[in-house]
């Protein structure tokens, strides 16, 4: 593949999901101090664990990190084509279960990420939808370009050069 070439700006991949969520593994040690009584089923809890969670990130849309996020939460809610049970099967030391509606969700993640931006995406047909680990490295970086052209691109290419499995609905 020549990743000079690929439009970065295009790139969605569910790995974005598993690595947000992922975030919160980081909280196993104390999420029952901090949440006690958490139910993940109840949307003001959820959307109060992310305000308080999620507010020290800077979601703002203003680099290409943040697009690549917001398109690519935005391209799964919008089409609804990804399992989002499976992102939080990839995620194995959540300090909370897996809630009864993944997608709603990722919806109040994505709505506390990114406030006033709505999740519905007007187009979806010109997305690239990735599983490869390498080119969601490269995707979330500030400049793409000049991190394939870095002298360590080649190393850097042997440790995420991998793909992961995401289950999609049949459409």
């Amino acid at each position: 593949m020549d990743y000079k070439s690929v439009d970065y700006s295009k790139i969605v991949s569910p790995i974005v999901l598993e690595f947000t969520l992922g975030g919160l593994q980081a909280l196993m040690d104390t999420f029952d101090d901090l949440y006690p009584n958490f139910n993940v089923n109840d949307e003001v809890a959820v959307r109060k664990l992310f305000q308080a969670e999620l507010a020290s990130a800077d979601y703002a849309i203003n680099n290409q990190t943040n697009v690549y996020i917001s398109n690519s939460f935005r391209y799964f809610l919008t089409k609804d084509n990804l399992d989002f049970s499976d992102v939080f099967d990839h995620c194995s030391y959540l300090p909370f279960q897996k809630p009864e509606n993944p997608r709603k969700f990722f919806i109040c993640m994505f709505e506390e990420m990114f406030p006033g931006t709505s999740w519905k995406m007007e187009n979806t047909g010109n997305y690239l939808v990735t599983t490869n680990h390498l080119i969601h490295h490269i995707a979330r970086n500030t400049d793409p370009l000049s991190y394939i052209n870095s002298s360590d691109f080649h190393e850097i290419m042997k440790m995420f050069n991998f793909e992961s499995k995401f289950k999609f609905k049949e459409s």
